[in-house]
């Protein structure tokens, strides 16, 4: 990438890049690096190199133009490259940074659709500017919005509402937790499944283009009625041994009695 000028070595100190940093923040701009050390000679980076003065590899965003890619569900996303920072793409311990790592890891093993949250949405220009300066094929990308737990917070681990194993600890049988994530992706699958209530959900014909480009709402009490419904249509034998599974591993005493 140095050699095709897609990428640049930079010896900026961090004390200087926070004294730049301090300096347009004063002047109320957005700081980003300016490419001090792109305009360095030949000659002058080599001197460094052989002095051993530390450095990074900064990606060499254009100035001008813009950058852009096609998203399944959200169509065509274009970005200013004014707007775009050079960045870091080999760290000064000589380790890749995880904007460079993903690109390389994932032509690496021939990935060929990328779907992930749309929180990275912005970052993808950048990444496809590092495709297009190798000369790679660019992934299909489809980012998913996530699920909600409210109008301003996504559903999380971290808060203890996004485990499935917690479902599952209170007893809501797979096939329950299944029919409602159908339901978060899809907005049409509920009518589908009136329609087709004895069809195995595999049978739906989903489409990631009638998915919704805003977060579906998660709701417990929704949960709850689809759970009944689903297992009120499950032959005796399924809800025993969706019972017995369940209990085999979190009631010994039920499971004793079922056994």
């Amino acid at each position: 990438l140095v050699a095709k000028g897609k990428a640049y070595y930079c010896f900026c100190t961090k004390e200087e890049l926070a004294e730049r940093r301090a300096a347009a923040e004063a002047e109320g701009k957005t700081w980003k690096y300016d490419k001090h050390c792109l305009h360095l000679s030949p000659e002058e980076v080599q001197a460094k190199l052989d002095a051993g003065v530390p450095y990074v590899i900064r990606q060499n965003v254009p100035e001008t133009g813009e950058a852009s890619f096609d998203d399944v569900l959200y169509g065509h996303i274009a970005v200013d490259c004014a707007e775009l920072d050079d960045n870091v793409l080999i760290k000064a311990d000589g380790m890749p940074t995880y904007n460079m790592a993903v690109v390389v890891d994932d032509h690496t093993m021939g990935i060929t659709h990328v779907l992930r949250g749309n929180e990275y949405l912005s970052s993808t220009p950048k990444y496809n500017l590092l495709y297009e300066a190798f000369g790679w094929e660019k992934p299909v990308y489809i980012h998913l919005t996530p699920v909600m737990k409210d109008q301003h917070r996504k559903l999380s681990k971290r808060d203890g509402s996004a485990s499935v194993s917690m479902y599952r600890e209170k007893g809501y049988a797979p096939a329950c937790i299944t029919e409602y994530v159908m339901t978060l992706l899809n907005s049409n699958y509920e009518e589908w499944r009136a329609a087709n209530p004895e069809k195995p959900f595999t049978e739906f014909p989903f489409s990631i283009k009638k998915m919704s480009a805003s977060g579906a709402l998660f709701d417990a009490d929704k949960l709850y009625d689809i759970c009944k419904n689903t297992v009120s249509r499950m032959t005796a034998a399924e809800a025993y041994d969706g019972l017995a599974d369940w209990a085999r591993e979190y009631d010994a005493q039920l499971y004793a009695c079922l056994a």
